[in-house]
Order: C-alpha cells, then structure tokens, then sequence
C-alpha cells in the first residue's frame, strides 16, 4: 500500500513522482516496464523513514542507496508545503461535504421513521379489528361445530355398543351349540361359525350404516358452520387489506420522496467538493510541475 511519500527511484539516477502520489500512476506516465529490475518503488514519511518496497533490492541501488536516500528527503521536503496547502483546502471541503452528507441522512431517516411509525400504527389497528372478527367467528364455529362432533361420537359409541352385544350373543349361541355336540363337534361347529359370521356381518353393517350417517350429518353440520364462518372472516379480511394498502402506499410516497431529497441534497455537497477538490489539485499539480522528477499526464 502507498504511503506519503511516494516515489520511484531509477537505475540511471531519476527520482521520479507524480501528484496522484502512487507508484503505479508513476510507472505509468514514465513508460517504466513493470517487470523490470531498472526500478525501485519507495516510501517516505520523516516519522517512519524510508522503505523499498521490493522483494529483493538491486545491487545499483545498494551501491546509489545514500544518494538516492538524500534525493528523496529533499525531494520530500520540496513536495511537502505543496501537499499541505492542498490538504489545508481539501480537508475542510470533505468534511463540509460530510457534514452536509450526514446532516441530510438523518434528515431523511426521521421522515423515513415517522412515516413508518404512522404506517405501522395503521396496519396495527387495521390488524386488531380484523382478529376480534376473525376470534369472535371462530368462536362461534366452535360453538356450532364442538356438540355436532359430540353427537357424532355418541351416536358412534352407542353404535358400537350395540354391535358388540349382538356380536357377544352369536358368540355365545355359538358357543352354546359347539360345547355339547363334541362328538359332531366339526360339522355342527363348522354350521355354528358359519352362522356367527353372517350374524357379525350383518350387525358389523349396521354398525357402519349408523356410524356412516351420524359421520354424514356431522360433516353437513360442520360445512355449515365453516361456511358461515368464512363469510364473516372473509370480508374482514379484505377490509384490513383495503386499510393496509393505500396506508403502506402513502408510506412509500413519503419515504421515496425523502429519499430523493437526501439523493439531491447529497449529490449536490459531492459536486461543490469535487469543484473545490479539483481546484485544489490543479492548484498542487502547477506547483509540483515546478519541481524535478515530476511526471505529468
């Protein structure tokens, strides 16, 4: 990285800079090969020294290196005063720049904030009158929904009950009949166990035919009162969002347009500083022409 002072230093005795205070700048506008062992890169500061900035140093810079470690001092020492002059008229413009800059920002950001906050109070209020609708029909879904389940499940039980008597009864005919002909005891089981089963059939169908329509009625009751819940929840909904929307609208109007004016306020600081900035350099630029080893664009 590039510290002021910087400059390159050349086999054939140059010491050359330029305003941009970068050696790559430098190399450039010298047509210097980048590759080439011909010259050195070199930093300079009165409180650091200087330095090489070279994986390995040259022997003609080893045999020049008090030479051109004076060149470069007063070299310093003559660029100096040019480059606090442009710093004395640089320094303050930027920081009036981000002054100007900050002072917008936050501008913006409190037209931003409240417009949120004004937004977020809207949709908040909008939010709770849609959930007290939306709880209140629920509730009465509920309502409607919990004794229909409950008479399904009585219906259901006693159903059950029933077929579990009649199944109980043929096992016990069943049984009644198998235990004394064990002498015959296959084919009059074989007779009772083919009876048996059509007696369970028959009562596992009405089983199901009685527990088929209690389902049946359950489902008409619970469409019903679904229905009834989503014509109330619906509008509310579409009521909230028509509150939501034009509300988050005039958010974005507001904030867009506060954006814009830190855009321009911003846009404008930027400009006068680059003027001053630009002033400024041209400024160092005809001074550091003055001086030896100065490369210009």
């Amino acid at each position: 990285m590039c510290e002021f002072f910087s400059c390159i230093a050349t086999k054939d005795g140059k010491i050359l800079f330029c305003e941009d205070d970068s050696h790559e700048e430098t190399i450039k506008r010298a047509n210097l090969k980048d590759n080439s062992h011909d010259f050195v890169r070199i930093e300079y500061t009165p409180e650091m020294g200087l330095r090489v900035d070279a994986q390995s140093i040259p022997e003609w810079y080893e045999r020049s290196a008090h030479r051109i470690e004076d060149g470069v001092k007063k070299l310093y020492q003559n660029v100096a005063p040019a480059w606090e002059d442009y710093e004395k008229i640089n320094a303050p413009a930027l920081e009036d720049y981000e002054k100007i800059n900050a002072q917008a920002l936050e501008d913006y950001e409190k037209i931003n904030a409240q417009a949120l906050e004004d937004y977020e109070k809207i949709k908040a209020q909008a939010r709770g009158d849609y959930k007290k609708i939306n709880a209140q029909a629920w509730e009465d879904y509920k309502k409607i929904n919990a004794p229909a389940w409950e008479d399904y499940e009585k219906i259901k039980a006693q159903a059950g009950e029933d077929y579990k008597k009649i199944k109980a009864q043929a096992w016990e005919d069943y049984e009644k009949i198998n235990a004394p002909a064990l002498e015959d005891y296959e084919k009059i089981k074989a007779q009772a166990w083919e009876d048996y089963k059509k007696i369970n059939a028959q009562a596992w169908g009405d089983y199901e035919k009685i527990k088929a329509q209690a389902r049946g009625d359950y489902k008409k009751i619970n469409a019903q009162a679904w229905g009834d819940y989503e014509k109330i929840n619906a509008p509310a909904l579409e009521d909230y969002k028509k509150i939501n929307a034009p509300a988050w609208e005039d958010y974005e109007k507001i904030n867009a347009q506060a954006l814009e004016d830190y855009k321009k306020i911003k846009a404008q600081a930027l400009e006068d500083y680059k003027k001053i900035k630009a002033q400024a350099l041209e400024d160092y630029k005809s001074r550091l022409q003055q001086i030896e080893g100065y490369v210009g664009a």
